[in-house]
C-alpha cells in the first residue's frame, strides 16, 4: 500500500469547473465515494476549498494513483480529457508531509475567519474535508 496525494490547480483554465462542481450539494461526498470505488485505491480523502482541490488516497502497490484519480475526474466530467498534464503528484513521504501543511492551513484559514456566525459557518463548511478510510483519517486528524 502507498499514500498518495494528486491535486490540481483551481486556478489552472481546465481545473475551474472542478470548483464550481465540488460546490453542488453532495457532490464532495459522491466524488469520494467514486474515487473509492476506483480498483486498487482503499481509502481516500479529498481536501477542497480555500484555493486547492486535493486528494489523498492509500492505493495498492503498482496502482498508478495519479491516473486513477485523474481518470476518475475525466469519467465524471469534473475536468477535460487533457487535464492530466496539469495537476502534481506526491507520494508517500511527501504525500504524507503534503497532507500535513493542507490540513494545517485549511485549519489556521478556518480559525482566522472572522465576522457574524454565518460567514464562518460558511468558511468552515467550504473548508471541510471529506474522509473516506481509518488510516487518512488519523493524519487528518493528527
Amino acid at each position: 500500500m502507498a499514500l498518495v496525494m494528486v491535486g490540481a490547480n483551481p486556478r489552472r483554465i481546465s481545473f475551474l469547473p472542478l470548483l464550481c462542481a465540488l460546490d453542488a450539494e453532495g457532490a464532495r461526498n459522491e466524488l469520494v465515494a467514486a474515487l473509492g470505488a476506483q480498483r486498487g485505491v482503499s481509502e481516500v480523502m479529498l481536501l477542497a476549498g480555500a484555493g486547492r482541490v486535493e486528494v489523498y488516497a492509500v492505493v495498492d502497490e503498482g496502482v498508478d494513483g495519479y491516473e486513477a484519480v485523474m481518470g476518475c475526474l475525466i469519467e465524471r466530467g469534473l475536468v477535460p480529457s487533457d487535464a492530466t498534464a496539469h495537476g502534481y503528484f506526491a507520494a508517500e513521504g511527501d504525500a504524507a508531509a503534503h497532507l500535513f501543511a493542507a490540513v494545517a492551513a485549511v485549519d489556521e484559514f478556518a480559525r482566522a475567519s472572522e465576522g457574524p456566525p454565518a460567514v464562518g459557518e460558511a468558511l468552515a463548511r467550504s473548508s471541510r474535508q471529506q474522509v473516506a478510510g481509518p488510516q487518512l483519517a488519523a493524519l487528518a486528524a493528527a
